[in-house]
């Protein structure tokens, strides 16, 4: 079954507010929405994105930002911020391209 068939918005909606969901379903849920969610889903979880991201890590900054208004970060700035090497995050953010399908996302790391 396609990722894309596996959900659909209102199971995706309810796994999210779930208390007792696995950790992992709950990301795939999320991870659903994003790539096909409605757009004003995607949003409210794109700015809790940003919000979560500059508490947690107040001292990276954005290199620029995308079309949509999305911070984009320097690869090396976000692996550092995370305690990563640089090619460690590469290959984590290369699988989760390719897991994803290549669906044209904002970019969000260059």
């Amino acid at each position: 079954m396609d990722f894309r068939d596996k959900w659909n918005t209102e199971m995706a909606v309810a796994i999210l507010a779930s208390e007792s969901v696995a950790a992992d379903t709950w990301v795939e849920a999320v991870r659903w929405l994003l790539l096909y969610g409605p757009a004003e889903v995607r949003h409210v979880l794109v700015q809790a994105s940003i919000a979560a991201t500059s508490r947690q890590f107040p001292d990276l900054v954005p290199t620029s930002y995308s079309p949509g208004g999305e911070p984009v970060y320097a690869l090396e700035s976000l692996a550092a911020a995370l305690g990563l090497p640089v090619e460690e995050l590469a290959e984590v953010i290369e699988q989760t391209e390719r897991r994803d399908d290549g669906r044209e996302r904002s970019p969000t790391v260059h």
